[in-house]
């Protein structure tokens, strides 16, 4: 679901676990694992600072994409993995080709992020930091969403695809342009 204000969010109706993000800008989510313990009035508050269009990324980072972006609040579905941490997986494409994977975990704990190749080899190629020492499993979906994400990214000269693979299925994420 999307919104284009707070009061247009029913939290009754709302499942017990959930993900509420805005459209314009990045790492400004809301959590919820339990709806019961969701403080509603301190959630409504950061998303009408969120939504603010003077709050858009364009303004704090300069970022182009986010400068005519009518700001929203999506609300997703939370997701999470039966046996092990949920990998972010990350499908780099130039003009339609694949040119390597980038992986991460543990995102606001220890950061673990690798990069390889579309046959799951390791490269040695790191940014913003360095690989981690823990090799990230072959996802059992690779081909999968190699072709999903391949698929998505074909009529760009440049995307990000991020997938995630869980509990043996595979999810959109988002698209990036740079």
């Amino acid at each position: 679901n999307s919104y284009n204000k707070v009061e247009e969010i029913d939290f009754d109706k709302l499942p017990n676990k959930f993900v509420l993000k805005v459209n314009n800008g990045a790492g400004r989510n809301i959590i919820c694992k339990n709806k019961k313990v969701l403080n509603i009035e301190e959630t409504k508050n950061k998303l009408n600072e969120w939504l603010n269009p003077k709050n858009s990324y364009y303004f704090y980072s300069y970022e182009w994409v986010y400068k005519n972006i009518k700001p929203k609040i999506v609300c997703e579905k939370y997701i999470e993995q039966n046996n092990h941490d949920l990998y972010d997986y990350k499908f780099y494409y130039f003009h339609g080709k694949l040119k390597f994977i980038r992986t991460f975990r543990n995102r606001f704990l220890k950061i673990e992020k690798n990069t390889y190749d579309s046959n799951w080899n390791p490269l040695d190629i790191s940014i913003g930091g360095q690989n981690s020492n823990i090799q990230t499993p072959k996802p059992n979906k690779l081909n999968e969403m190699i072709k999903i994400s391949h698929n998505l990214a074909k009529n760009f000269p440049f995307v990000r695809v991020d997938l995630y693979e869980v509990n043996n299925h595979v999810y959109f994420s988002e698209l990036t342009f740079y």
